[in-house]
């Protein structure tokens, strides 16, 4: 039976019209980026990153939410608007820290043999930054905690074999 292992609540992905917004659920089998919103504004996608982001959220969104616990993991499987990769045809996974925060890469081959890629933005939650900040803790590291959290569930879902395919450079 598969195992959820961990959350990683928010990154962001440029879709040719605007950032989207996952949700990454990770599991002893696969990582499953659920939609959780996109926008359809092209500036957003244009001006890219984080900077993308802050500009779509104040232009015209789509939001979903899910009970990531609860919720029947096949359902978020077969929505084709969620991205699944397969731990096993994992060809390469990366957190990487650069310039403007932590990104994370993988790079699979799907059901059909084909190579894909995404990548990804890591976006801590606005309500998780504010408390840390009250907290006095600077965004960057709060930008690395939550970096580290991820690095930390990847960890403890890839299988041994596979993780040694893993980068980590945050």
């Amino acid at each position: 039976m598969e195992r959820r292992i961990g959350l990683i609540p928010k990154v962001l992905v440029n879709g040719a019209l605007g950032p989207k917004e996952y949700g990454v659920l990770v599991t002893d089998q696969r990582t499953i980026f659920v939609l959780e919103r996109k926008t359809n504004a092209a500036i957003g996608g244009a001006v890219g990153g984080i900077i993308g982001a802050i500009i779509a959220d104040a232009l015209t969104s789509s939001e979903r939410t899910f009970d990531y616990e609860n919720d029947d993991m096949q359902k978020l499987v077969v929505d084709e608007k969620n991205i699944v990769v397969p731990h096993s045809q994992l060809q390469s996974i990366r957190l990487k820290r650069g310039i403007s925060g932590c990104s994370l890469r993988m790079e699979y081959s799907d059901s059909a043999g084909k190579r894909r890629k995404v990548k990804a933005i890591l976006s801590p939650p606005t309500d998780l930054v504010a408390r840390r900040k009250k907290e006095g803790v600077k965004s960057k590291v709060v930008l690395a905690d939550y970096a580290r959290g991820a690095q930390n569930v990847y960890e403890r879902a890839l299988p041994a074999s596979i993780a040694q395919i893993g980068e980590w450079r945050i």
